[in-house]
């Protein structure tokens, strides 16, 4: 797997002791990836809102960006395990107007056989100031005909493959620590 995944042009590997992270164009490197060998894949798509990543143009039609997210959203299904999860972080809102792109990936991952298992609300900011606020929407100009609010916060969308629980996943974390370690606000 690891001299396939090296092979594809533009492809940067990072290691850290015995896990290995290559960052480089989705669609080409899941491929290379064994059916049933991930646990958890972590990723934030392109928004489709016209960043400059390089390579990939991000001013998809709404169908283009569909038929992109579907695609790469099957190879994830493929090479997760069963119970393993898959968190993926967008916007609540862009070009094809409020609540797209929730919306579209919380319906495709449904769609491919992914299970829901939680929405995680992602607050980047603690208040929206004013100037935050006045921004320009990214699908048109910032004027009292076309009103719009920058959320202050994304969504990462959590879910699973087949069941909830890993199977034949013995964690070596104890009570204790995933207590202390999964802070959600309900305890200290």
């Amino acid at each position: 797997m690891e001299t396939e995944l090296e092979q594809i042009e533009n492809v940067k590997k990072i290691s850290a002791g015995r896990h290995t992270i290559y960052q480089g164009d989705c669609c080409e490197g899941l491929k290379m990836i064994q059916d049933n060998s991930v646990h958890l894949i972590v990723t934030s798509p392109p928004y489709n809102i016209g960043i400059d990543y390089g390579s990939y143009k991000d001013t998809l039609s709404f169908e283009q960006y569909t038929t992109f997210a579907e695609a790469w959203l099957k190879e994830c299904f493929r090479i997760l395990v069963n119970g393993g999860r898959i968190c993926v972080n967008v916007p609540f809102t862009t070009i094809f107007g409020p609540d797209a792109p929730y919306n579209l990936y919380y319906n495709i991952m449904r769609k491919v056989g992914f299970k829901s298992r939680e929405l995680i609300v992602w607050v980047k900011k603690r208040k929206c100031d004013r100037q935050f606020l006045r921004r320009k929407p990214y699908f048109g100009t910032a004027s009292s005909f076309n009103p719009c609010i920058q959320y202050c916060s994304e969504a990462i969308l959590v879910m699973c493959k087949n069941t909830f629980n890993l199977n034949g996943f013995n964690s070596d974390l104890t009570e204790q620590e995933f207590l202390k370690w999964n802070y959600s606000g309900e305890h200290k």
